[in-house]
């Protein structure tokens, strides 16, 4: 059947349209840390407010360790949460530790999390799951640029803190100005905040400019010890 160049128009003109709706956001998909864990990050936040430093924490947003955080077109997103909920069915709880404050070069404040082997292979498991959905159009962000083993993990999965790359942690401040943060590095490094604990659930989550939840689109329990 040949179709008219009036149809063809109108063909066209729908796949425009179809294009011009779609829309491509930012997910996390993060571990939720076991209450010990997240009560470590309260007493921290408490510190950093009573020094005029308002966290994540006290502004609301869940306490979590990003697992794998990239761009998908938002008609993709049904299916990352089948996937996720297909491979968290019978994950067990993943041992986790808080150990450690960062305070980063521009001023990025972290609980730091250790890098265990459970914790590395689910984050590695969901990556290499959830990649093949990804955005491929999205572009690599300009300071990655800087640093070649990020780039080429970006370029193969869609995002820098990968595999070798996966720096577990809790952010707590995002870029801080605050000039009290100098003496609570020093008070942390002197005092550094610890606690043992597990991964209690895999959540799924539209994410801001700095990674924090702002959405929770899924949450995922796994089989608690």
């Amino acid at each position: 059947m040949k179709l008219s160049a009036s149809i063809i128009a109108i063909l066209s003109g729908c796949l425009l349209s179809f294009a011009a709706l779609a829309k491509s956001v930012s997910v996390n998909v993060f571990a939720l840390p076991s209450a010990d864990i997240e009560q470590t990050v309260a007493s921290v936040s408490d510190k950093l407010k009573q020094n005029g430093m308002e966290s994540f924490y006290e502004q609301g947003f869940p306490v979590h360790i990003t697992l794998y955080l990239t761009t998908y077109d938002e008609a993709a997103i049904p299916g990352l949460l089948a996937k996720v909920e297909m491979l968290t069915t019978t994950q067990p709880a993943v041992p986790l530790k808080a150990e450690g404050f960062t305070v980063t070069a521009g001023n990025w404040v972290f609980v730091d999390a250790v890098k265990e082997t459970e914790l590395q292979q689910l984050a590695d498991k969901l990556t290499n799951a959830l990649s093949p959905l990804r955005d491929l159009s999205a572009p690599l962000p300009a300071w990655v640029n800087a640093y070649p083993q990020k780039k080429a993990v970006f370029e193969q999965y869609g995002s820098p803190n990968v595999f070798a790359q996966f720096e577990p942690h809790m952010t707590l401040l995002a870029a801080e100005a605050s000039p009290a943060l100098p003496a609570m590095k020093k008070h942390f490094a002197a005092s550094p905040p610890s606690a043992t604990g597990y991964v209690k659930a895999v959540g799924v989550g539209l994410a801001d400019a700095k990674g924090q939840i702002t959405k929770v689109l899924g949450h995922f329990p796994l089989k608690q010890p």
